[in-house]
């Protein structure tokens, strides 16, 4: 019962951050006039993760705050009422959406207890939004025709790229005007202090399970620690990607997407480890040894 619970904070986090990354993708094409393949509904894709997100609050309303479901539930009739949606232009429906999703993500940070079921919630915004910013690179990475276009991309495209994830003013202070796809890439990918670097949600999700195997005696949770120190490390081999060709730079993403979906699927598993024994078990048996 108490894993199905976990699992629901898990999913709460990472669809959420899932909408918030498509309408940021949907910003990425309209602004910055990239090929859109027929098959990506963006708003449909919204509203299908803020169902799935509604849909989990809803069935662990007992868990989670009044103030979650009140937040959640708003944002998902707002968003139904597509006559009003329709009266915006596009950018507008977006930034809202975006907001929606902010509110969200406060709301139950300040409202929720910081235990197992928060830090789960937690983990999934954690490793979806190490996922997303890869995949946002590889979205451009993947509009470049020419290995020439690599390295002869637009000043607004480079800005559209840090801007769609709230990167522009953080990397200016690192790198002042000095656009480039390589100090974007490598700025994106490995600086410790932007929230949404790859490096740093891996980081922060690898304190974040130790933190719960260390807190709970989960020591089920050591692979899962293991397979995000060991895709932290293989981050540093974008260092070595200059001068390389847009295939390998695509390679090169694609690998960190696959291990973002490796640790999904090991967090999974975790999750379900020994229904006998769930983490309230634990949570006592560690009690009562401080008794």
């Amino acid at each position: 019962m108490l894993n199905r619970i976990v699992a629901s904070f898990y999913w709460i986090g990472r669809y959420s951050e899932r909408i918030d990354y498509t309408a940021r993708l949907a910003d990425v094409n309209i602004y910055g006039h990239y090929k859109l393949s027929d098959n990506e509904e963006y708003y449909n894709s919204v509203m299908t993760n803020l169902t799935f997100v509604r849909n989990n609050v809803r069935e662990i309303r007992q868990y989670a705050t009044n103030r979650m479901w009140d937040c959640i539930n708003g944002f998902y009739l707002w968003l139904s009422d597509h006559d009003h949606a329709a009266e915006h232009r596009p950018f507008k429906v977006l930034n809202r959406v975006r907001n929606e999703v902010s509110l969200f993500k406060n709301v139950a940070d300040s409202s929720m207890l910081h235990e197992v079921e928060w830090r789960f919630l937690t983990a999934g915004e954690q490793l979806e939004c190490a996922e997303n910013t890869a995949r946002m690179i590889l979205h451009v990475l993947d509009s470049l025709e020419r290995e020439e276009d690599l390295h002869n991309l637009e000043y607004h495209r480079l800005v559209t790229l840090l801007e769609s994830v709230d990167g522009f003013e953080a990397f200016r202070k690192v790198h002042a005007n000095h656009f480039t796809i390589d100090k974007i890439i490598e700025f994106l990918l490995l600086n410790s202090l932007f929230s949404k670097s790859v490096y740093y949600s891996l980081f922060s999700l690898e304190e974040n399970f130790k933190g719960l195997k260390l807190e709970y005696q989960l020591d089920h949770l050591s692979k899962v620690i293991r397979l995000v120190n060991r895709l932290r490390a293989l981050l540093y081999q974008s260092l070595d990607l200059k001068g390389k060709t847009i295939v390998e730079h695509r390679e090169f993403f694609n690998t960190i997407i696959l291990g973002c979906g490796q640790i999904n699927q090991e967090i999974e598993r975790s999750i379900a480890h020994e229904p006998e024994m769930d983490i309230k078990d634990n949570f006592h048996r560690k009690l009562a040894e401080l008794v």
